[in-house]
């Protein structure tokens, strides 16, 4: 039922592991086998970061969502949700949703720029802090109004981080 999204972008040349050795990133993902497949990052990329999530019915719902920090605000978070939301798309689902931190201003500021509304709060949801956790969720991600702000936000995102129009 998981499914994994990796951002990675290629090592500055002073970072790049020793092959003969295996690198720090074959060291790193030595313990999670095949996670990667044949999409795996070569010696000289780096994750950046990455979103998990589940298809489960018509739904798809985000687990885990991580940006490195300094790579935060960069592009990278919300390449990733237009990825998963272009896959949701593909695979027929009707919402996408997803549990959030009170404290995660960024990410919920990201969330509610792609129609994700709260509809719930899930008390003591994070077990580190006890925090509650928001339940959001989108609109049908099929509807015209939906796909209108979706798409537009796409090929904004492309322009300023991508310099090209996406596919």
């Amino acid at each position: 039922l998981a499914h994994y999204l990796v951002a990675c972008a290629e090592l500055p040349e002073n970072e790049r592991g020793n092959t003969a050795k295996g690198s720090w990133l074959d060291r790193l993902l030595r313990p999670f086998g095949r996670l990667f497949g044949k999409e795996k990052p070569s010696d000289n990329q780096w994750i950046l970061g990455y979103v998990g999530f589940w298809f489960m019915a018509d739904e798809v719902h985000l687990t885990n969502f991580a940006v490195r920090q300094n790579h935060r605000l960069c592009g990278v978070g919300e390449l990733l949700l237009l990825s998963v939301i272009d896959l949701a798309v593909e695979r027929n689902a009707r919402v996408v949703t997803l549990e959030v931190r009170p404290s995660g201003i960024a990410a919920r500021a990201l969330y509610k720029k792609y129609g994700f509304t709260e509809v719930g709060v899930r008390r003591g949801y994070y077990h580190d802090t006890g925090e509650d956790a928001l339940l959001m969720t989108t609109e049908r991600i099929t509807s015209a109004s939906f796909q209108y702000r979706f798409q537009k936000l796409k090929r904004a995102h492309a322009q300023r981080w991508l310099q090209e129009e996406p596919r």
